[in-house]
Order: C-alpha cells, then sequence, then structure tokens
C-alpha cells in the first residue's frame, strides 16, 4: 500500500467530512480512504448517544407516565413512617 494522496473516483462517505479523511492507494491500486482515529470515536460516540435516545424514546412509549407530584408524595409518606419507625 502506497501512501501518496489519491482522490478516489467515487466516494460514498456518509459518516464524515472529506477533510478528515486521508485517501490512499490500496493493495489492488483502489482507491480507499483511511479514517482518523478521532473521526472513529467521534463517529462512534454519536452512533452511542443515537442509540440511547432511540431506549430512552423506547422506554418512555412503553408504559403510562406516572405524574412527578403523585411520585414524590409517594416516596415522602414512606420515608416519613421509615423515620417515625426509627425515633420510636
Amino acid at each position: 500500500m502506497t501512501s501518496e494522496s489519491v482522490a478516489p473516483k467515487q466516494a460514498s462517505l456518509s459518516i464524515a467530512d472529506e477533510e478528515e479523511h486521508r485517501y490512499t492507494t490500496g493493495p489492488h491500486s483502489r482507491p480507499c480512504v483511511v479514517v482518523t482515529p478521532e473521526h472513529h470515536n467521534r463517529v462512534v460516540a454519536r452512533l452511542e448517544r443515537e442509540a440511547l435516545r432511540t431506549a430512552i424514546a423506547a422506554g418512555l412509549a412503553s408504559c403510562k407516565a406516572n405524574p412527578a407530584k403523585a411520585v414524590f408524595d409517594r416516596l415522602e409518606t414512606k420515608y416519613r413512617k421509615l423515620h417515625g419507625k426509627r425515633a420510636a
């Protein structure tokens, strides 16, 4: 593999800008793209964030949400009872 820069005949990159790639000639004289480690890390982080957003959206859609006031009132009652048992 040579390290000289060669513009590819047809680039089909959808995950990054061209300035983040270095074009080289592969072992069979075909143009190939070398992705920088920094760009790879950014793409992986973006994909992980998208996966988390999808999982959160699926979780929110999976059940009926309880109003926050009702949840906090229930917790307050629970912990007041626990505190009362300890004091006695």
